[in-house]
């Protein structure tokens, strides 16, 4: 739901897994999982956003604090049937919405990873709503 309120406010939805110990993920080359994004009743706009966020909540940015929510993202282009994916590591970068920037840029990131999201922007516009159900399986990294 997106309260009337004049703004989009980008509303959404993640499935999450988190570790009590960070992982270095700069040994693998590729983060593998199978998807289906069905939107419900009412329908979610067909420019909805899914992401693969990997979490390094205990990196450092720039200036050598630890905020705590940092992150590398990756869009993937959905379909509302099965479909595998296969991203490339090396594809992760910051989030352009966030003005936050870590030490070591992505790779420091993913030094420290310790947790995994896949979160859908359904980009429902101010006043409106959608539901939709996010299928995900078999997670691997190569």
């Amino acid at each position: 739901v997106d309260p009337l309120d004049g703004a989009q406010q980008h509303g959404g939805a993640s499935l999450a897994t988190y570790a009590k110990v960070p992982e270095d993920f700069t040994r693998f080359s590729e983060f593998k999982f199978s998807a289906k994004l069905e939107s419900g009743n009412p329908p979610i706009p067909s420019n909805a956003n899914l992401y693969v966020e990997l979490g390094c909540s205990g990196a450092r940015t720039e200036d050598g604090l630890v905020p705590g929510d940092l992150y590398v993202v990756q869009g993937v282009d959905y379909k509302s049937y099965w479909q595998p994916f296969a991203l490339a590591m090396s594809s992760f970068n910051s989030p352009p919405w966030l003005s936050t920037h870590i030490m070591g840029g992505p790779a420091g990131c993913l030094a420290h990873i310790d947790n995994i999201r896949f979160t859908v922007d359904p980009q429902v516009l101010d006043g409106q709503s959608g539901r939709f159900v996010l299928h995900i399986d078999t997670i691997s990294l190569q």
